[in-house]
Order: C-alpha cells, then structure tokens, then sequence
C-alpha cells in the first residue's frame, strides 16, 4: 500500500479537525475540493481518515477555510507527521484535544475493549462517580472545569446507546470496585449501575478477582478498538496511541490473557452484587435497596 493512503491515527485526527473548520466555513466538500483541484471522494477520503492528507492539499484548504494563526501552523506540522505510523504522542495540549481525540475513537469503533485497574471505566461511570474522581484524584477545584469535564464524559457514554453502538467489553480489576471514590453512598450507586449495564446486549463486565500470583495486568490499564474489520488501535495512559502490528498483538495476548483470569459473567455480577451491599451496610442508609 503507498504511503499515501496509510491510515494511522494522526490522519484521522486530522481529517475530523479539517471536517470540522470545512463545516464551520458552511462549506461543501464538493465545492472546497474544486476550489483546490481535488475530486470530491478525496476531500471525503481524507476527511474520513482513509486517505493520507498531503500537505499542499491541507493547507489550500486551510486558506479556504480561513484558519490562521497557530491553529493553521499546528495542523500543518502534524500533517507533515501523519505519514510516521506506531507509536504516538499528542503534543501537550489543551484536555479538550486529549478529549477529542479518545471521542473520535470511541464514536468510530465497532468494539472496544478495555481493563481497568483502579478505577470504574470511563463509559460505565456515573455522574457522582466522575465528581468524586475530579475533585480527589484529579485534585480540581474549579467547580465549573469539574462540570465542563462531567458533561464531556457523560456525553461520551451515549457511544454505547446509539443504532450503531460498538460491543463493549470491560475487565474490572476487583480492586477498582472496592475503592471508595466518592465514599460508600457513591460506590453503591456506581455498583448498581454496573449491574444495570451488565444487562445491556453489546456489554460485556468481567471482574478480575485477587489473586495469589501476577497477572498481566500489572503493566497498566488500556483501551483497545477495533474499528471496521482489520483494524486495531490501542489506547494507554499518558494519551499513548499505538497501532504497530506488534504492539496490537501484544495487548490482543493480555487481553486474552485477562480474559481467562476474570470471572465469568454470572460470578461478575455476584461479586458486583456483594460489594454494592457491603457498601449499602457501610453507607447506613436504609433509604437505599440492597441490590439483589
């Protein structure tokens, strides 16, 4: 396959930045593709991540739009770069860059898969939930950057409701149910609305119980999606995207691995059915069912 028309992460991106200004211009991708001597499967092509964006072509379109200034030269430069696969690091960035970035993922999957150590999935999470992980893990203090950052992730979770929603498979360390975020009030409804979800046709929750040996994944939480039939990219913390057909296999093996350790899914709900009470005892609250 030429170089060209590799799809990698960068062009992606780079395709839903161009979307996006070609949109906010009220502009047609038929007609921005005339205006710089381009077809109109092009300019969809690339827009759409399956065709590598040439520089030229960026930035004619870049001047159509009237982008200037350094969001026109930080495009260019990463253009420039779209054409290295592998491994790859955002540059530093404002969040609501790392924010559109696992979105345009999210939204294009047709599965995700992810394992979590310490904390409760970003998609599975409830709105107390992601407060309590703003203000104590996070350490923020601005109440309006916490609800900007609540919304953002509450908005992500409809990935998992709309007509052409991924499958969804989480792995949950145990340890990551029992941690108190938010306190017990909170974690008994977050249980519980891991419980509901576990009902949901395309997600799948399996706990990693504790064990008496290692398990892979001691090296650290990720994502993985898969997005059309043949492609794989995988997400890890430190907004790290890798897509080397080595790096993919490796995490396909630990996911798999993990797999075969975790509970099956009757177990997982037992044991999310066990820990929500113990936190509904703990909370003392009898307005609260236990879960059953």
């Amino acid at each position: 396959m030429s170089p060209m028309y590799r799809i990698t992460v960068q062009s992606e991106l780079i395709g839903a930045e161009l979307r996006r200004y070609r949109e906010q211009a009220g502009m047609q991708g038929q007609h921005a593709g005339m205006l710089i001597g381009a077809s109109p499967s092009k300019i969809c092509n690339v827009e759409a991540g399956r065709q590598m964006p040439q520089v030229e072509d960026v930035a004619g379109l870049l001047t159509l739009y009237r982008v200037v200034g350094p969001a026109r030269a930080d495009l260019l430069r990463r253009t420039r770069e779209a054409a290295k696969p592998g491994l790859w690091q955002p540059p530093s960035t404002p969040y609501e860059r790392a924010l559109q970035t696992i979105s345009t993922y999210e939204s294009r999957a047709t599965s995700i898969g992810t394992y979590q150590s310490e904390l409760i999935p970003g998609l599975l999470q409830t709105r107390p939930y992601i407060e309590a992980v703003m203000r104590e893990i996070g350490e923020l203090t601005d109440l309006q950057e916490i609800d900007n950052r609540v919304t953002s992730r509450l908005a992500r979770q409809c990935v998992l409701s709309g007509p052409d929603a991924p499958s969804y498979t989480a792995i949950i360390n145990e340890i990551a149910l029992r941690n108190p975020v938010g306190g017990p009030a909170v974690m008994r409804a977050q249980l519980g609305y891991l419980i509901e979800m576990a009902a949901w046709t395309n997600i799948t929750i399996r706990v990693l119980p504790r064990l008496r040996h290692g398990h892979p994944g001691m090296q650290g939480s990720f994502v993985r999606f898969r997005i059309g039939q043949h492609r794989n990219i995988v997400y890890v913390p430190g907004d790290i995207y890798l897509e080397e057909t080595p790096d993919i296999a490796d995490y396909h093996r630990r996911e798999e691995r993990l797999l075969a350790l975790a509970l099956g899914e009757e177990d997982s709900l037992r044991r999310m059915t066990e820990l929500a009470n113990d936190f509904d005892a703990e909370a003392g609250d009898d307005e609260w069912p236990p879960v059953t």
